[in-house]
């Protein structure tokens, strides 16, 4: 994924923006409730990191 990142030219700055639509989009298309919804976004905030560390490599 970090090497399909740096090939698209995808930066860490625009991971908030691309995290926001990816939420919104699991609400809008499976509707969970909001502790999972909630899941969705700290498991995003962890791959954020472990990404943004590789990318730097």
């Amino acid at each position: 994924m970090a090497r399909s990142h740096v090939r698209a030219g995808i930066k860490p700055e625009q991971y908030p923006l691309v995290g926001e639509l990816s939420l919104d989009a699991i609400k809008e298309i499976l509707n969970p409730p909001e502790e999972v919804l909630k899941a969705w976004e700290k498991a995003y905030n962890y791959l954020t990191k472990i990404l943004r560390e590789k990318e730097q490599k």
